[in-house]
């Protein structure tokens, strides 16, 4: 079990749903987030919620789809400032993008992250640990292929506007071992201006899990619609009831 080794917790409770702001310690750097969980017994699906580049936890599309996803669902939504965004900004935050080093060391230090987080959390609220689901977004896509991989408890992740990168690291037989349980959406943009189509079908094709799909929707990379978010809620409640 990897515990932060400082913990800062708020809570308020909003309509039966406890909302908690969170600062973990893990190494040197201060990781905040923000968990939405019924005010219920439990235990309850554990639902990552990840940010594009240059947004954060508190984004609307973000901490409103995990205020609903918690009140529908009876999940625990929970949603974490990634390195270099939101209350950890810095200048030059996607710099890591476009630089292998940096890139390595961005997604080494999110993947432990969230591992940290999620055995934290699962000492403070009543977590169910067969159920552990992943949503990210561009960035939060790109840093959740190495992070589910390397924490191996996921059920079920869904990466939107995501593709090969630095990030996403190289998907070797070690890495893979850690997503045979996984059950892995690709959601694409058809017009993706940033993310080309053979980078995203060659993530897809290098993807070795127990279930994977790639889906195709219409518009440009920044268009956070609806659809990516109903298409991951679908894929997520389909597989975190199996375990629920």
């Amino acid at each position: 079990m990897s515990l932060a080794t400082h913990i800062d917790m708020t809570e308020d409770n909003v309509s039966g749903l406890r909302r908690v702001r969170f600062q973990l310690k893990v190494d040197d750097e201060i990781v905040p987030g923000l968990l939405q969980i019924p005010d219920k017994e439990g235990p309850f699906p554990l639902v990552f919620i990840q940010h594009p580049g240059l947004a954060s936890k508190d984004e609307i599309y973000i901490s409103g789809t995990a205020k609903k996803w918690a009140e529908q669902y009876g999940w625990a939504c929970v949603a974490l400032d990634a390195p270099g965004h939101g209350e950890r900004a810095i200048e030059n935050a996607l710099d890591a993008l476009r630089d292998a080093e940096k890139a390595s060391i961005m997604s080494k230090q999110f993947a432990k992250e969230i591992t940290v987080t999620i055995d934290t959390l699962a000492n403070e609220f009543p977590i169910n640990m067969r159920a552990i689901g992943y949503w990210g977004f561009s960035l939060g896509a790109l840093l959740g292929v190495q992070a589910c991989a390397l924490d191996q408890r996921f059920r079920a992740s869904v990466l939107a506007a995501a593709g090969t990168s630095p990030l996403t690291g190289k998907l070797t037989n070690d890495v893979l071992k850690g997503l045979q349980e996984t059950a892995i959406l690709l959601l694409a943009k058809t017009e993706d201006e940033v993310i080309p189509k053979d980078s995203t079908e060659s993530l897809f094709s290098d993807i070795q899990c127990r279930r994977k799909e790639l889906r195709w929707l219409p518009g440009g990379h920044f268009m956070i619609g609806g659809d990516v978010i109903t298409e991951g809620e679908m894929w997520l409640n389909e597989e975190l009831a199996v375990k629920g």
